[in-house]
């Protein structure tokens, strides 16, 4: 239940511009994550068609797609619930369903960070139980975040006229709640702890598998480091702000933590199908190396005619 419900009378008006600020920072917080969706997917459009839409259907290409088009799908429709003022009683109704249909957020982009793990472990049975326990644990407590008794904002009849002379509010769940905050910390904790356990893995392949210990290799465990720090410290400032007590910019962090690991996601894929397909200047530029290093290796004496092609004779 929301403060604005069970305010006394008295400091209600005085205590209402509080909240409204609150809420208006949700909603600046909502629009620059959906501009922040916007850019990215514009930015990486030309290396999503070249290697993503016209490859081969495949559970990669799906988690893609799934991380990159549902939340432009999603945010708009969160957006009007929450930054459009609606009547209480419409509230009442979409509240919970914008919050819940945020849940493929976090289990899309976790999906990609196991695949990625249990592809490179070399698909062995025993990790892939391991990801999947820590999977199920990631989605047990999302699904008791998002979709379980879930506390709203309500507003009583005597503060319809304060809200109303500050514009009205929209349609929120109320984050505020010690509950909700209470689930959204174990989330987050499952969430760091399956990062920590894929990264461990891929840790471990790289120092025990000479045929790891590879270019390719080493990029894949820079790729997994820097997207672990990014997604925890982006995480933990938000979290930091919406744990910080008397703060109203909570609820401006929150779409951060729903969204960065996704676009975090598509950037993985996409640079490492970039790093083993080359584009046709990449082609063209190894091309022309060979060429040049095959050229320069012929001597002067023309009857040698060695090359890097040709094994030279031995007198």
């Amino acid at each position: 239940m929301a403060i604005i419900e069970v305010l006394p009378r008295e400091i209600l008006i005085e205590t209402i511009p509080w909240f409204l600020r609150s809420f208006r920072d949700a909603r600046y917080g909502l629009l620059a994550a959906e501009t922040l969706i916007l850019c990215e997917w514009l930015n990486c459009l030309h290396d999503e068609i070249s290697l993503v839409l016209r490859s081969p259907w495949s559970s990669v290409k799906m988690a893609y797609l799934t991380c990159r088009y549902y939340p432009l799908v999603y945010w708009p429709i969160i957006s009007w619930a929450y930054v459009k003022n609606h009547q209480p009683k419409l509230c009442e109704k979409l509240a919970r369903p914008a919050h819940g249909f945020a849940l493929p957020l976090i289990l899309a982009a976790q999906a990609v960070l196991l695949m990625r793990a249990y592809a490179f472990a070399g698909r062995h049975r025993a990790i892939g139980a391991l990801l999947s326990t820590c999977y199920a644990f990631v989605v047990g407590t999302h699904i008791w975040f998002f979709l379980i008794n879930i506390p709203t904002v309500t507003v009583s009849p005597e503060a319809y006229p304060a809200i109303d002379m500050f514009g009205g509010i929209g349609c929120f769940v109320d984050y505020r709640a010690r509950t909700l905050g209470g689930r959204l910390f174990l989330a987050m904790l499952a969430v760091v702890f399956t990062d920590i356990v894929s990264l461990t893995i891929v840790i471990i392949c790289c120092i025990r598998r000479p045929s790891r210990q590879t270019p390719l290799g080493r990029y894949f465990l820079r790729q997994g480091l820097g997207a672990f720090t990014v997604t925890s410290l982006i995480s933990g400032v938000a979290l930091g702000l919406y744990f910080s007590a008397h703060s109203s910019y909570g609820g401006s962090s929150l779409p951060l933590v729903f969204l960065i690991p996704d676009l975090v996601a598509c950037r993985l894929i996409l640079q490492l199908r970039r790093r083993v397909i080359p584009s046709e200047t990449q082609l063209s530029r190894q091309n022309s190396r060979i060429i040049r290093e095959a050229l320069s290796s012929r001597t002067t004496n023309r009857q040698l005619a060695t090359d890097v092609w040709v094994m030279e004779p031995d007198y």
